[in-house]
């Protein structure tokens, strides 16, 4: 097994202090440390997870609300001034981090917290991240790795095909919006891992609107003509929303549109480890065709160097 797939398998969160029981949850946190959440969700995760992209700490939250402020490195600005603010406020707050100043403010506070296990990037420990937030809020049970359930010579044959198709592209990945997450979670690692511009949308919202930027005429078929149009397809998806995403795809094709069909596995925990492993060699094999180290990520390291 690869030694990334072996280390979130054998992963085992464990909670420092409370876990929490709260029935609705405000999580704060930046970029990949903020897919657990998400996912979390996905995989119906019983509190009702509010997520919280930004500074300080959302203007309207249901009373008895209770905090958590996610941080692999422990150091996102936005994610700290949340945490801080929470603490200001007197608000209940917990933490999912890697270390750090986040860390420390749990340690110095008194605060429940999970320590998760470093040594990769954010977007590559989504799935360990995930575990260690269910096993916060009690849910442990809901992503259980201990052996990975999906066929992964499967998902590192359809990403190397998929790496092969998306040369010198712009995907563009679609979903339904009950997958939103699995999409999102294909645009963040092209744009990290493989360094090119990747944009996500869900059915039937696209239907009534973006659609219609791929059919006006001549101009609009060379404007897309780096896209690819990749639809994840998934049969317990509703019926209509499945009907809407064939004839999407046949309208794309007549505009002379590119399209790629993904399979998403129906159960969802397999969902998850299928598109993530699958989107991981995909954007690997991307970023060595243009020789790009896939691990770092220069422009948002001199972005916040220049903040």
């Amino acid at each position: 097994m690869n030694e990334l797939l072996a280390a979130q398998s054998a992963y085992q969160p464990r909670v420092e202090g409370d876990r929490v029981t709260a029935p609705v949850i405000v999580c704060g946190g930046m970029g990949g440390s903020s897919f657990p959440v998400r996912i979390a969700r996905f995989l119906n995760a019983t509190p009702y997870l509010i997520t919280h992209q930004d500074y300080g700490l959302p203007e309207r939250v249901p009373e008895g609300a209770h905090y958590i402020a996610l941080s692999y490195s422990g150091e996102t600005e936005e994610t700290l001034s949340f945490a801080q603010e929470a603490i200001k406020n007197g608000l209940p707050l917990s933490v999912v981090t890697g270390g750090g100043t986040l860390l420390a403010l749990a340690k110095e506070h008194g605060l429940s917290y999970v320590e998760v296990s470093k040594g990769t990037v954010p977007r590559e420990s989504i799935v360990g991240m995930t575990k260690a937030l269910l096993t916060l809020i009690g849910q442990g049970e809901l992503l259980v790795t201990n052996e990975f359930t999906f066929d992964t010579a499967v998902a590192e044959k359809k990403g190397k095909e998929m790496s092969e198709l998306l040369v010198d592209s712009i995907p563009v990945f679609y979903a339904s919006n009950r997958n939103k997450v699995l999409g999102e979670l294909m645009k963040i690692f092209c744009n990290e891992t493989a360094k090119i511009p990747a944009f996500s949308n869900v059915l039937p919202e696209m239907n009534h609107n973006e659609m219609q930027g791929y059919g006006s005429g001549e101009r609009a078929k060379d404007l897309a003509r780096p896209i690819v149009a990749v639809f994840l397809e998934d049969a317990t998806d509703d019926e209509r929303v499945q009907r809407r995403m064939r004839l999407t795809k046949q309208l794309l094709g007549m505009q002379e549109v590119r399209t790629i069909s993904v399979t998403i596995p129906s159960l969802r925990t397999e969902a998850v480890l299928y598109t993530w492993w699958t989107t991981h060699t995909m954007c690997f094999a991307l970023a060595s065709r243009y020789g790009m180290d896939p691990n770092s990520t220069l422009l948002i390291d001199s972005f916040k160097e220049m903040l």
